[in-house]
């Protein structure tokens, strides 16, 4: 097994090795390159995120983009820094809020690929910088993974809410019944609460310019909410809304929007 960090932009099969890599891996919305690609296309040109790549004797089996920031608060001052994975560490970029995040990884190679990167940055954490990695969807392989010389981490857990909804439909189920009885019932109410505004109708988008028309129309509800209560919603983000227009005009249609 080989692994680098290298300059994303300085990769030009970056985007090949992506997609296939992703017919290998357990991918998430975040670590499509849908997704990826769109984020790397937006980000100022001030920052250029470094490119994590491991490889086998079968291939890439790893990839992921990290950008390196100043660490916050009294750690800013004595010149720390901090690489943050998929994100920045500036909020009205990292406002994208990445439920699931992690290196894009070939289907059981988990633990290695995060060893190897944690050798990758073995410099770093020499000099006393950090790695952060929000909302992983790899948790335990990262604990697992990492170096015991490291003189502190910390983990924060908290509760993953996604439901396969693959897995319910193959066992002849529904998604109310995979639902706590609570939920179940704050969900009637609510659709009670709509329909006594009139009929309740699902309408997916049948091309980019309807999904980009329902895009808008959901921020100027998601606004008129936020605003009613003193609040600037994630509408009101302008890194946020182009990111999103650019993903719906280029990637509807496609599963992902």
């Amino acid at each position: 097994m080989t692994a680098q960090l290298i300059p994303a932009d300085r990769h030009p099969d970056l985007a090949t090795e992506w997609c296939a890599l992703e017919a290998e891996a357990e991918t998430t919305p975040f670590s499509s390159w849908a997704w990826v690609s769109t984020w790397l296309d937006h980000l100022p040109p001030a920052l250029r995120p470094q490119l994590f790549r491991a490889a086998d004797e079968h291939g890439v089996f790893a990839l992921g983009l990290l950008v390196a920031a100043p660490e916050r608060g009294a750690w800013r001052l004595l010149g720390q820094r901090v690489l943050h994975l998929q994100e920045t560490g500036i909020d009205d970029i990292d406002s994208l809020t990445i439920d699931y995040n992690g290196l894009l990884v070939r289907r059981g190679t988990e633990h290695p690929a995060y060893a190897l990167l944690f050798q990758v940055l073995a410099h770093w954490f020499a000099r006393g910088r950090n790695l952060r990695i929000c909302a992983s969807t790899h948790g335990a392989h990262v604990l697992a993974a990492l170096p015991s010389r490291l003189s502190a981490f910390h983990v924060h857990g908290s509760l993953s809410y996604l439901i396969n909804l693959a897995a319910i439909a193959r066992s002849g189920g529904d998604y109310l019944g995979a639902l706590g009885s609570q939920t179940r019932s704050g969900l009637r109410r609510t659709r009670r609460a709509y329909q006594a505004l009139g009929d309740l109708r699902f309408e997916a988008a049948r091309n980019p310019e309807q999904a980009d028309e329902y895009f808008e129309q959901l921020g100027i509800l998601h606004e008129r909410y936020w605003r009613g209560k003193g609040k600037r919603g994630a509408f009101g983000n302008a890194f946020f809304r182009a990111f999103h227009r650019s993903l719906i005009r280029n990637h509807a249609g496609n599963g992902l929007t």
